[in-house]
């Protein structure tokens, strides 16, 4: 779950919850992004479930809330992230979130309304 790896690899005082997107520029590399909101490469993998340090343009990246983005990508704020567990719909989740699906289904990018589980949904802010 990335509740847990986000509490395990962040202090406790801070506020565990609060995270924003970064989405990979062309060139950028995990190491680099990790050392810029200040962890380590394998904590942000962790965070962010990747089994591999491969980045491709426009990947979006969990990163923790309250640092300075990168110049060339300024980060949204305030969004949050729901993952995908067994029995969940796009349906569920917006129910869950008091929205509707299509303001999920455009939040997320997305061509249709199937999610498969361990997908990362971006919950917009209301």
């Amino acid at each position: 779950d990335r509740q847990i790896a986000f509490n395990q690899n962040f202090d406790t005082s801070k506020e565990p919850e609060k995270y924003a997107v970064y989405t990979i520029k062309k060139g950028d590399a995990l190491h680099k992004i990790a050392q810029h909101y200040g962890m380590s490469a394998k904590a942000l993998m962790d965070l962010n479930n990747l089994k591999s340090a491969a980045l491709k343009p426009k990947m979006s990246l969990i990163v923790p809330f309250g640092k300075a983005p990168m110049p060339s990508s300024p980060l949204p704020t305030r969004e949050k992230f729901y993952v995908i567990q067994t029995g969940d719909t796009l349906q569920t989740v917006a129910k869950k979130y008091d929205m509707s699906v299509t303001t999920l289904v455009k939040a997320n990018k997305k061509r249709n309304t199937l999610v498969k589980v361990g997908e990362r949904l971006v919950i917009p802010k209301n």
